[in-house]
């Protein structure tokens, strides 16, 4: 019996660990749902879900309690928020004008929402970030430049 209950035990421990473990990444921890992926390319007509996405990552970041998880999800809504601009700046100015650095953007979201590491994941979040204000910042320019835009 008492090798039954130390095996019992030692499962026990290895399960609580994995559950911290998940947790002290920021991954997983909240009980939500699993995020859903960035998307592969934007639109004009992806603005509003962009943006609600965003609002519900602000909405995911007061309710955290991790210290870690706040700055990934934070760092997700702000992409989303970029997201969603450069979906309505997409409505005036073709948004192939700027293919290079959002491309780059999605990338790095895509690979910050599969890293395990938290501060890999931070890096690639700043960078998808990066990349975003410089798509805005080339389309700004675009609509600028041309007032029939």
């Amino acid at each position: 019996m008492r090798c039954g209950n130390r095996v019992f035990l030692v499962g026990a421990l290895t399960a609580l660990t994995a559950l911290w473990a998940c947790d002290s990444q920021g991954h997983a921890a909240s009980g939500d749902a699993p995020v859903a992926q960035p998307p592969r390319e934007v639109a004009c007509a992806d603005a509003p879900q962009l943006r609600q996405r965003a609002v519900d990552d602000r909405r995911l970041v007061e309710s955290s309690r991790s210290d870690q998880e706040r700055i990934l999800v934070g760092s997700r809504a702000t992409f989303f928020t970029s997201l969603a601009i450069l979906a309505d700046l997409g409505c005036s100015v073709p948004l192939a004008d700027a293919d290079q650095p959002l491309g780059a953007a999605l990338e790095a979201a895509r690979q910050a929402e599969e890293e395990r590491s938290f501060y890999v994941a931070a890096n690639l979040w700043t960078e998808a970030n990066f990349q975003t204000a410089q798509a805005i910042a080339l389309l700004i320019r675009k609509r600028t430049a041309d007032p029939e835009a």
